[in-house]
């Protein structure tokens, strides 16, 4: 319970920012007892999704279709909701009903990857690419974008985002042609990582160069929060 009075500040990951939108502009204003003051959303399809237009036609086959569910049901998205992620009912029905509150700052990031040959987001991640370009698997990064872009994440998919630090992101480090990632990570990405702590830097050390460090997704919440400092909120 938000106690009365209460300034909040709503960090969202994909659909979830779709929902705080709507809260912000139509639930609000129907109570006092906390105010907005920012939404920060990371990978949230703002302008829809042209994975789920693929998913919603025709052409890909029930057995497909089957498969294509499980990935978006480790998002949280349920079948019913994959026609409200279309591209055409964001841009015609979600965001004119949607419009953003004058009293709140909107804040964005996207991420984006390359997949290897096992990755989970290999086939939907191409379908984005070829309607889209860059994306993180779902999203791409132009529909990712909403207020004030802050920047695009590099080397990380739609889960990676939620810190689903697993096996596979391991493995991503050390055979990055075979699992996964991308090789356009920069050296300040880098240099954060190997500061975050001994564990970080043990993993980190003996990879090559030219491969890619680990996502690290406490580094980007606590650059979240550094950002809302910093903006006063």
């Amino acid at each position: 319970t938000v106690p009365a009075g209460s300034e909040i500040n709503l960090v969202a990951h994909s659909m979830g920012g779709l929902d705080c939108r709507y809260l912000i502009t139509h639930l609000q204003p129907q109570q006092q007892h906390f105010r907005v003051r920012s939404l920060t959303t990371l990978a949230t399809p703002h302008h829809g999704s042209s994975f789920a237009d693929y998913v919603k036609s025709d052409v890909i086959g029930r057995t497909r279709l089957e498969l294509f569910w499980s990935i978006l049901g480790m998002v949280g998205v349920e079948r019913g909701a994959a026609e409200n992620l279309t591209m055409k009912y964001i841009r015609d029905e979600f965001n004119p009903s949607t419009p953003n509150d004058p009293n709140v700052q909107y804040f964005s990031y996207a991420a984006s990857f390359e997949p290897g040959l096992f990755s989970r987001f290999r086939f939907p991640w191409r379908v984005v690419y070829e309607r889209e370009g860059p994306n993180d698997g779902l999203v791409s990064v132009n529909s990712a974008r909403w207020g004030t872009f802050v920047r695009e994440i590099p080397n990380a998919d739609h889960m990676d985002i939620m810190n689903w630090v697993n096996a596979v992101a391991w493995g991503r480090s050390r055979f990055p042609w075979i699992i996964g990632g991308s090789s356009h990570d920069s050296e300040g990405r880098a240099k954060g990582l190997l500061e975050t702590g001994d564990d970080d830097r043990r993993e980190t050390e003996g990879v090559p160069k030219e491969v890619p460090p680990l996502f690290n997704a406490i580094e980007l919440y606590l650059e979240i929060s550094d950002l809302l400092y910093r903006h006063g909120l």
